[in-house]
């Protein structure tokens, strides 16, 4: 299992199933430290993927 919280990230899982990410960025959040965030997503989700 990915340890996105090791990789600075915190998700929340949502849905009936938990089989939902739910992102919850301030609505102030810099570009910099948003891409850099859906960086650590995109590289735990492929991870996941094999």
């Amino acid at each position: 299992m990915v340890d996105s919280v090791a990789r600075g990230v915190l998700l929340l899982s949502c849905g009936v199933h938990g089989n939902v990410v739910r992102l919850l960025p301030p609505l102030t959040i810099d570009n910099e430290l948003l891409s850099e965030g859906l960086d650590i997503l995109t590289d735990s989700l492929t991870e996941l993927a094999g």
